[in-house]
């Protein structure tokens, strides 16, 4: 929990980052806003990570389009404290 840094504002939040983990509303257009803003602001060689448990990776690709080869999603099973799993989801860009 040391590593973790919260900001008020995305562009101090995803600066220097080396992972983005997006855990927004479980809306398509609200995770595609966060990553096209974050993506301003990353490193290049950022690795973004969505929390989806219903939405399909390729259809986020198009809002992680410079970061497409470093991208993939983590689905964390409830009651996420106690569950030791946690999903992780590649799309056909994923490296």
């Amino acid at each position: 929990m040391k590593h973790l840094k919260l900001c008020s504002d995305i562009r101090s939040t995803v600066a220097n980052a080396f992972y983005i983990i997006e855990s927004v509303v479980e809306k398509k257009e609200v995770k595609d806003a966060v990553f096209e803003e974050a993506q301003k602001y990353c490193r290049p060689d950022a690795i973004l990570v969505t929390n989806t448990s219903s939405i399909r990776l390729v259809d986020l690709l198009p809002s992680v389009r410079e970061h497409s080869r470093r991208f993939a999603g983590l689905h964390f099973f409830n009651p996420v404290p106690v569950m030791k799993l946690v999903e992780v989801i590649s799309t056909p860009e994923t490296s």
